[in-house]
Protein backbone atom coordinates (compact mmCIF):
# COMPACT_ATOMS: atom_id res chain seq x y z
CA UNK A 1 0.00 0.00 0.00
CA UNK A 2 2.94 2.26 0.69
CA UNK A 3 4.35 1.85 -2.61
CA UNK A 4 1.19 2.41 -4.20
CA UNK A 5 0.25 5.74 -2.24
CA UNK A 6 4.02 6.59 -3.02
CA UNK A 7 3.25 5.88 -6.77
CA UNK A 8 0.08 8.33 -7.06
CA UNK A 9 1.53 11.03 -4.55
CA UNK A 10 4.52 10.80 -7.47
CA UNK A 11 1.54 11.12 -10.33
CA UNK A 12 0.16 14.27 -8.69
CA UNK A 13 3.11 15.56 -8.01
CA UNK A 14 4.11 15.75 -11.79
CA UNK A 15 0.65 16.66 -13.03
CA UNK A 16 0.60 19.31 -10.35
CA UNK A 17 -3.00 20.51 -10.87
CA UNK A 18 -2.95 19.10 -14.98
CA UNK A 19 -4.57 16.48 -16.70
CA UNK A 20 -2.42 13.73 -18.50
CA UNK A 21 -3.41 15.24 -21.63
CA UNK A 22 -2.31 18.75 -20.03
CA UNK A 23 1.24 17.48 -19.18
CA UNK A 24 1.94 15.71 -22.39
CA UNK A 25 0.53 18.90 -24.45
CA UNK A 26 2.54 21.71 -22.59
CA UNK A 27 5.84 19.49 -22.87
CA UNK A 28 5.96 19.37 -26.66
CA UNK A 29 5.16 22.98 -26.59
CA UNK A 30 7.37 23.90 -24.26
CA UNK A 31 9.58 21.32 -26.39
CA UNK A 32 8.70 22.33 -29.77
CA UNK A 33 11.26 25.56 -30.47
CA UNK A 34 14.02 23.31 -29.84
CA UNK A 35 12.58 20.60 -32.09
CA UNK A 36 11.89 23.30 -34.71
CA UNK A 37 15.30 23.93 -34.84
CA UNK A 38 16.45 20.49 -35.15
CA UNK A 39 14.31 20.01 -38.01
CA UNK A 40 15.36 23.68 -39.93
CA UNK A 41 18.96 22.39 -39.26
CA UNK A 42 18.22 18.88 -40.62
CA UNK A 43 17.26 20.14 -43.15
CA UNK A 44 19.10 23.14 -44.18
CA UNK A 45 20.48 20.95 -47.10
CA UNK A 46 17.31 20.86 -49.53
CA UNK A 47 17.46 24.98 -49.99
CA UNK A 48 18.46 25.16 -53.64
CA UNK A 49 22.13 26.41 -54.13
CA UNK A 50 21.06 29.13 -56.19
CA UNK A 51 19.13 30.60 -53.34
CA UNK A 52 22.39 30.81 -51.14
CA UNK A 53 24.34 33.55 -50.78
CA UNK A 54 28.10 33.20 -52.20
CA UNK A 55 30.66 32.08 -49.44
CA UNK A 56 33.71 34.31 -48.90
CA UNK A 57 36.13 32.15 -46.72
CA UNK A 58 38.37 35.22 -46.31
CA UNK A 59 36.20 37.58 -43.95
CA UNK A 60 36.20 35.73 -40.91
CA UNK A 61 40.22 34.40 -40.61
CA UNK A 62 41.24 38.48 -41.02
CA UNK A 63 37.87 39.63 -38.12
CA UNK A 64 39.36 36.70 -36.13
CA UNK A 65 42.81 38.88 -36.36
CA UNK A 66 41.83 42.47 -35.89
CA UNK A 67 39.50 41.38 -32.64
CA UNK A 68 41.68 39.39 -31.15
CA UNK A 69 45.33 39.27 -31.95
CA UNK A 70 47.04 41.49 -28.52
CA UNK A 71 49.40 42.73 -31.04
CA UNK A 72 47.00 44.89 -32.98
CA UNK A 73 45.76 48.01 -31.37
CA UNK A 74 42.00 47.20 -32.91
CA UNK A 75 41.82 44.17 -30.37
CA UNK A 76 41.81 46.70 -27.93
CA UNK A 77 39.52 48.99 -29.25
CA UNK A 78 37.31 45.80 -29.97
CA UNK A 79 37.27 44.96 -26.47
CA UNK A 80 36.43 48.21 -25.02
CA UNK A 81 33.61 48.91 -26.96
CA UNK A 82 32.24 45.37 -26.39
CA UNK A 83 32.52 46.03 -22.84
CA UNK A 84 31.04 49.55 -22.95
CA UNK A 85 28.24 48.24 -25.02
CA UNK A 86 27.52 44.96 -24.60
CA UNK A 87 28.69 43.09 -21.91
CA UNK A 88 28.16 46.14 -19.90
CA UNK A 89 24.60 46.79 -20.45
CA UNK A 90 23.48 43.17 -20.85
CA UNK A 91 24.16 41.92 -17.87
CA UNK A 92 23.44 44.92 -15.67
CA UNK A 93 20.02 46.34 -16.89
CA UNK A 94 18.53 43.17 -18.38
CA UNK A 95 20.62 40.13 -17.02
CA UNK A 96 21.52 41.75 -13.65
CA UNK A 97 23.97 38.51 -13.08
CA UNK A 98 26.50 41.55 -11.94
CA UNK A 99 24.82 39.18 -8.71
CA UNK A 100 27.03 36.53 -9.90
CA UNK A 101 30.68 37.61 -9.28
CA UNK A 102 31.95 34.84 -11.11
CA UNK A 103 29.84 34.93 -14.13
CA UNK A 104 30.30 38.62 -14.64
CA UNK A 105 34.04 38.32 -14.44
CA UNK A 106 33.72 35.43 -17.22
CA UNK A 107 32.01 38.52 -19.25
CA UNK A 108 34.15 40.96 -18.92
CA UNK A 109 37.55 38.80 -19.22
CA UNK A 110 35.90 36.61 -22.36
CA UNK A 111 38.58 38.26 -24.80
CA UNK A 112 41.73 37.86 -22.88
CA UNK A 113 40.29 34.37 -22.28
CA UNK A 114 39.54 33.21 -25.39
CA UNK A 115 42.94 34.30 -26.33
CA UNK A 116 44.51 32.35 -23.07
CA UNK A 117 42.53 29.63 -24.61
CA UNK A 118 43.58 29.97 -28.20
CA UNK A 119 47.17 29.93 -26.74
CA UNK A 120 46.86 26.71 -24.70
CA UNK A 121 44.44 24.70 -27.90
CA UNK A 122 48.07 25.37 -29.91
CA UNK A 123 50.95 24.55 -27.86
CA UNK A 124 50.13 21.05 -27.53
CA UNK A 125 48.54 17.90 -29.37
CA UNK A 126 48.18 14.26 -27.39
CA UNK A 127 45.70 11.73 -27.22
CA UNK A 128 44.48 12.83 -23.67
CA UNK A 129 43.61 16.07 -24.98
CA UNK A 130 42.30 14.34 -27.95
CA UNK A 131 40.17 12.35 -25.74
CA UNK A 132 39.22 15.43 -23.72
CA UNK A 133 38.31 17.22 -26.64
CA UNK A 134 35.85 14.73 -27.93
CA UNK A 135 33.87 14.17 -24.47
CA UNK A 136 33.53 17.56 -24.45
CA UNK A 137 32.41 18.27 -27.83
CA UNK A 138 30.59 15.66 -29.18
CA UNK A 139 28.74 14.25 -25.26
CA UNK A 140 29.09 16.88 -23.21
CA UNK A 141 26.86 19.09 -25.70
CA UNK A 142 24.60 16.56 -26.03
CA UNK A 143 24.40 15.41 -22.45
CA UNK A 144 24.84 18.74 -20.24
CA UNK A 145 21.27 20.44 -21.87
CA UNK A 146 19.62 17.30 -21.00
CA UNK A 147 20.99 16.78 -17.26
CA UNK A 148 20.33 21.18 -17.06
CA UNK A 149 16.88 20.36 -18.27
CA UNK A 150 16.40 17.99 -15.14
CA UNK A 151 18.28 20.22 -12.41
CA UNK A 152 15.94 23.03 -13.59
CA UNK A 153 12.97 20.75 -13.65
CA UNK A 154 13.40 19.20 -9.89
CA UNK A 155 14.88 22.45 -8.10
CA UNK A 156 13.22 25.20 -9.54
CA UNK A 157 9.83 26.45 -9.73
CA UNK A 158 7.31 25.78 -12.97
CA UNK A 159 8.49 28.01 -15.71
CA UNK A 160 12.03 27.92 -15.57
CA UNK A 161 12.92 24.98 -17.47
CA UNK A 162 10.19 26.19 -20.26
CA UNK A 163 12.00 29.34 -20.67
CA UNK A 164 15.73 27.67 -20.62
CA UNK A 165 14.22 25.36 -23.33
CA UNK A 166 12.62 28.38 -25.19
CA UNK A 167 15.97 30.36 -24.91
CA UNK A 168 17.94 27.33 -25.99
CA UNK A 169 15.66 26.88 -29.02
CA UNK A 170 15.61 30.56 -29.96
CA UNK A 171 19.32 31.29 -29.88
CA UNK A 172 19.72 28.10 -31.98
CA UNK A 173 17.61 29.09 -34.67
CA UNK A 174 18.65 32.49 -34.83
CA UNK A 175 22.18 30.89 -35.66
CA UNK A 176 21.02 28.93 -38.02
CA UNK A 177 19.48 31.59 -39.87
CA UNK A 178 23.06 33.57 -39.85
CA UNK A 179 25.10 30.12 -40.98
CA UNK A 180 22.29 30.21 -43.70
CA UNK A 181 22.74 34.29 -44.78
CA UNK A 182 26.60 34.40 -43.44
CA UNK A 183 28.26 31.25 -44.79
CA UNK A 184 31.55 31.56 -43.11
CA UNK A 185 34.38 29.26 -43.47
CA UNK A 186 35.52 26.95 -40.10
CA UNK A 187 39.66 26.79 -39.42
CA UNK A 188 40.14 23.75 -40.90
CA UNK A 189 38.81 24.34 -44.58
CA UNK A 190 41.68 27.10 -43.84
CA UNK A 191 44.48 25.29 -42.91
CA UNK A 192 43.42 22.43 -45.47
CA UNK A 193 42.72 24.66 -48.56
CA UNK A 194 44.45 27.66 -47.98
CA UNK A 195 42.80 31.05 -47.24
CA UNK A 196 42.46 31.88 -51.28
CA UNK A 197 40.92 28.48 -52.15
CA UNK A 198 37.35 28.74 -53.51
CA UNK A 199 34.41 26.87 -51.29
CA UNK A 200 30.90 26.06 -52.87
CA UNK A 201 28.17 23.71 -51.12
CA UNK A 202 29.20 20.72 -52.24
CA UNK A 203 31.74 20.27 -49.92
CA UNK A 204 31.59 17.88 -47.36
CA UNK A 205 31.95 18.29 -43.37
CA UNK A 206 35.15 17.13 -42.12
CA UNK A 207 35.33 16.48 -38.38
CA UNK A 208 38.78 17.79 -38.28
CA UNK A 209 40.70 16.99 -35.12
CA UNK A 210 38.36 14.12 -33.70
CA UNK A 211 39.43 12.63 -36.94
CA UNK A 212 42.42 11.57 -34.63
CA UNK A 213 39.67 9.93 -32.35
CA UNK A 214 38.75 7.68 -34.88
CA UNK A 215 42.38 7.20 -35.62
CA UNK A 216 42.87 5.67 -32.07
CA UNK A 217 40.01 3.74 -31.92
CA UNK A 218 39.94 2.14 -35.08
CA UNK A 219 36.32 3.86 -36.85
CA UNK A 220 35.00 5.91 -38.87
CA UNK A 221 32.50 7.67 -36.64
CA UNK A 222 32.78 11.13 -36.33
CA UNK A 223 34.31 11.22 -39.55
CA UNK A 224 31.35 9.83 -40.97
CA UNK A 225 28.99 11.78 -38.50
CA UNK A 226 30.35 15.23 -40.13
CA UNK A 227 30.66 14.33 -43.99
CA UNK A 228 26.86 14.19 -43.18
CA UNK A 229 26.43 17.37 -41.70
CA UNK A 230 23.73 19.69 -43.38
CA UNK A 231 25.58 22.92 -42.56
CA UNK A 232 29.48 23.13 -43.70
CA UNK A 233 29.90 26.64 -43.80
CA UNK A 234 28.09 27.97 -40.49
CA UNK A 235 31.56 29.04 -38.11
CA UNK A 236 29.91 32.18 -36.96
CA UNK A 237 28.32 31.91 -34.10
CA UNK A 238 29.68 28.94 -32.52
CA UNK A 239 26.32 26.84 -31.14
CA UNK A 240 28.72 24.70 -28.79
CA UNK A 241 29.73 27.75 -26.96
CA UNK A 242 25.94 29.12 -27.22
CA UNK A 243 24.97 26.02 -25.85
CA UNK A 244 27.16 26.35 -22.94
CA UNK A 245 26.99 29.84 -22.35
CA UNK A 246 23.27 29.65 -21.65
CA UNK A 247 23.58 26.81 -19.35
CA UNK A 248 25.98 28.73 -17.58
CA UNK A 249 24.01 31.77 -17.24
CA UNK A 250 20.50 29.84 -15.90
CA UNK A 251 22.67 27.85 -13.44
CA UNK A 252 24.35 30.74 -12.57
CA UNK A 253 20.85 32.91 -12.48
CA UNK A 254 18.70 30.56 -10.72
CA UNK A 255 21.42 28.30 -8.39
CA UNK A 256 22.32 29.28 -5.03
CA UNK A 257 25.25 26.83 -5.71
CA UNK A 258 28.32 28.17 -5.55
CA UNK A 259 30.16 24.61 -6.92
CA UNK A 260 27.40 24.42 -9.27
CA UNK A 261 28.10 28.31 -11.09
CA UNK A 262 31.95 27.33 -10.98
CA UNK A 263 31.17 23.94 -12.84
CA UNK A 264 29.11 25.64 -15.38
CA UNK A 265 31.73 28.07 -16.05
CA UNK A 266 34.44 25.31 -16.11
CA UNK A 267 31.91 23.71 -18.83
CA UNK A 268 31.98 27.04 -21.17
CA UNK A 269 35.93 27.09 -20.87
CA UNK A 270 36.12 23.47 -21.49
CA UNK A 271 33.51 23.87 -24.52
CA UNK A 272 36.09 27.15 -25.94
CA UNK A 273 38.96 25.38 -25.63
CA UNK A 274 37.90 22.25 -27.23
CA UNK A 275 36.60 23.99 -30.12
CA UNK A 276 40.06 25.59 -30.77
CA UNK A 277 41.62 22.28 -30.37
CA UNK A 278 39.33 20.47 -32.85
CA UNK A 279 40.30 23.25 -35.18
CA UNK A 280 36.14 23.68 -35.43
CA UNK A 281 35.55 27.07 -34.55
CA UNK A 282 37.46 30.77 -34.54
CA UNK A 283 37.66 32.79 -31.58
CA UNK A 284 35.32 35.69 -32.81
CA UNK A 285 32.88 32.18 -33.39
CA UNK A 286 32.99 31.46 -29.79
CA UNK A 287 32.27 34.88 -28.61
CA UNK A 288 29.24 35.84 -30.75
CA UNK A 289 27.84 32.36 -29.68
CA UNK A 290 28.05 33.32 -26.00
CA UNK A 291 26.90 37.10 -27.38
CA UNK A 292 23.44 34.89 -28.66
CA UNK A 293 23.00 33.13 -25.94
CA UNK A 294 23.10 36.53 -23.81
CA UNK A 295 20.33 38.04 -26.52
CA UNK A 296 18.12 35.12 -26.39
CA UNK A 297 17.93 34.80 -22.55
CA UNK A 298 17.61 38.50 -21.92
CA UNK A 299 14.35 37.84 -24.88
CA UNK A 300 12.86 35.20 -22.87
CA UNK A 301 13.60 37.13 -19.39
CA UNK A 302 11.54 40.23 -20.40
CA UNK A 303 8.50 38.10 -22.31
CA UNK A 304 8.68 36.58 -19.00
CA UNK A 305 9.41 38.51 -16.01
CA UNK A 306 7.13 37.53 -13.58
CA UNK A 307 8.60 33.50 -12.97
CA UNK A 308 12.29 35.67 -13.12
CA UNK A 309 10.77 37.89 -10.34
CA UNK A 310 8.46 34.91 -8.58
CA UNK A 311 11.81 33.44 -8.63
CA UNK A 312 14.21 35.85 -7.31
CA UNK A 313 11.76 36.41 -4.15
CA UNK A 314 11.57 32.69 -3.55
CA UNK A 315 15.69 32.34 -3.40
CA UNK A 316 16.46 35.41 -1.70
CA UNK A 317 13.99 34.19 0.80
CA UNK A 318 16.03 32.49 3.46
CA UNK A 319 13.57 30.08 5.44
CA UNK A 320 12.08 29.15 2.28
CA UNK A 321 13.13 26.00 3.35
CA UNK A 322 10.59 26.08 6.34
CA UNK A 323 7.44 26.39 3.84
CA UNK A 324 4.54 25.25 6.10
CA UNK A 325 2.99 23.14 3.47
CA UNK A 326 -1.03 21.87 4.60
CA UNK A 327 -1.36 18.53 3.40
CA UNK A 328 -5.23 18.49 3.87
CA UNK A 329 -5.74 21.40 1.46
CA UNK A 330 -4.23 19.89 -1.71
CA UNK A 331 -6.61 19.92 -4.14
CA UNK A 332 -7.14 20.96 -7.49
CA UNK A 333 -9.36 23.80 -5.71
CA UNK A 334 -7.92 25.02 -3.14
CA UNK A 335 -3.90 25.08 -2.06
CA UNK A 336 -2.66 26.98 0.59
CA UNK A 337 1.47 27.28 1.35
CA UNK A 338 3.31 29.99 3.77
CA UNK A 339 6.69 31.32 4.54
CA UNK A 340 7.76 33.14 7.35
CA UNK A 341 7.51 35.95 5.32
CA UNK A 342 4.64 35.63 2.62
CA UNK A 343 1.52 34.18 2.59
CA UNK A 344 0.25 32.75 -0.80
CA UNK A 345 -3.16 31.78 -1.26
CA UNK A 346 -4.21 30.18 -4.86
CA UNK A 347 -7.77 29.34 -5.40
CA UNK A 348 -9.06 27.60 -8.66
CA UNK A 349 -12.87 27.24 -7.91
CA UNK A 350 -14.08 26.92 -11.43
CA UNK A 351 -10.81 24.55 -12.44
CA UNK A 352 -10.94 26.95 -15.51
CA UNK A 353 -7.49 27.65 -17.30
CA UNK A 354 -8.31 31.29 -18.35
CA UNK A 355 -9.01 32.82 -15.04
CA UNK A 356 -7.13 32.64 -11.55
CA UNK A 357 -7.17 34.36 -8.40
CA UNK A 358 -4.10 35.42 -6.73
CA UNK A 359 -4.05 36.74 -3.41
CA UNK A 360 -0.87 38.27 -1.99
CA UNK A 361 0.17 39.59 1.60
CA UNK A 362 2.84 40.74 2.54
CA UNK A 363 3.77 40.70 6.48
CA UNK A 364 5.60 43.10 8.39
CA UNK A 365 7.41 43.73 11.11
CA UNK A 366 4.39 44.45 13.58
CA UNK A 367 2.11 41.72 12.59
CA UNK A 368 2.48 39.74 15.34
CA UNK A 369 1.02 43.32 17.33
CA UNK A 370 -1.71 43.69 14.68
CA UNK A 371 -3.42 41.19 13.06
CA UNK A 372 -5.76 43.06 10.64
CA UNK A 373 -4.95 44.09 7.82
CA UNK A 374 -7.26 45.43 5.03
CA UNK A 375 -6.38 44.32 1.35
CA UNK A 376 -8.43 44.07 -1.59
CA UNK A 377 -7.14 42.49 -4.68
CA UNK A 378 -8.25 42.39 -8.60
CA UNK A 379 -9.14 39.48 -10.37
CA UNK A 380 -6.50 39.08 -13.46
CA UNK A 381 -6.58 35.98 -16.07
CA UNK A 382 -3.42 34.90 -17.72
CA UNK A 383 -3.80 37.65 -20.61
CA UNK A 384 -3.50 40.53 -17.58
CA UNK A 385 -0.38 40.96 -15.57
CA UNK A 386 -1.24 43.79 -13.12
CA UNK A 387 -2.72 43.23 -9.58
CA UNK A 388 -3.21 46.09 -7.06
CA UNK A 389 -3.00 45.17 -3.70
CA UNK A 390 -3.79 47.92 -0.75
CA UNK A 391 -2.54 47.66 3.33
CA UNK A 392 -2.72 49.56 5.98
CA UNK A 393 0.58 50.68 5.42
CA UNK A 394 0.30 51.71 1.92
CA UNK A 395 -0.66 50.83 -1.26
CA UNK A 396 1.41 48.52 -3.51
CA UNK A 397 0.90 47.73 -7.36
CA UNK A 398 2.15 44.35 -7.90
CA UNK A 399 3.07 42.80 -11.90
CA UNK A 400 2.44 39.25 -10.79
CA UNK A 401 1.61 37.48 -14.54
CA UNK A 402 1.31 33.90 -15.35
CA UNK A 403 3.81 31.81 -17.29
CA UNK A 404 3.17 32.49 -20.70
CA UNK A 405 5.43 29.48 -22.50
CA UNK A 406 2.46 27.75 -20.51
CA UNK A 407 -0.83 27.13 -20.63
CA UNK A 408 -1.96 27.04 -17.22
CA UNK A 409 -0.66 28.72 -13.87
CA UNK A 410 0.63 25.63 -11.94
CA UNK A 411 -1.16 24.61 -9.25
CA UNK A 412 1.78 24.09 -6.60
CA UNK A 413 4.86 27.12 -7.35
CA UNK A 414 6.94 24.92 -5.56
CA UNK A 415 10.30 22.62 -7.37
CA UNK A 416 9.04 19.37 -8.47
CA UNK A 417 11.49 17.93 -6.44
CA UNK A 418 10.41 19.50 -3.37
CA UNK A 419 6.71 18.35 -4.13
CA UNK A 420 8.00 14.83 -4.87
CA UNK A 421 9.95 14.49 -1.63
CA UNK A 422 8.22 16.71 0.85
CA UNK A 423 7.75 15.80 4.01
CA UNK A 424 10.60 12.89 3.55
CA UNK A 425 14.32 13.39 4.12
CA UNK A 426 15.05 14.23 1.00
CA UNK A 427 13.36 17.32 1.03
CA UNK A 428 16.34 18.96 2.44
CA UNK A 429 18.07 18.44 -0.85
CA UNK A 430 15.60 20.55 -2.73
CA UNK A 431 15.31 23.36 -0.41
Amino acid sequence: MKIIRFLSHLINSLLNGKSFFGLVSNFFFNFFPVLLWLILFKNASLIPVNWRPKINIKWLPYADNLCFNPLLLSSYIFYLLIILFFILPFSYFLLKINKNKLLFALLIFSCPLLNLVNYLASINQNFKLDLLSFISYVLLHLIIPILTSIYLYLFQIPGILSCYSWSLGLQNILGLITHLILPSSPPWFIHLNGINSIADYSTLGYAAGLTRIDTSFGNHLTTNGFHKSPIVFGALPSLHSAMAFLTCIFISYFSNSSFLSILSIFYVLLQWFSTIYLDHHWRLDLFVGMCYSIVSFSIIKILNHSIFNYNSNYNSNSNHNLIDYNKSNITNSNLEFSSTDTLFNYNDNDNDNDNFDLELQSFNDDYNHNNSSSSSLTAISNNENLVTIDNHNNNKITKFCSNVFANTQPTDMRPAGLRIFSGTLLESLFT
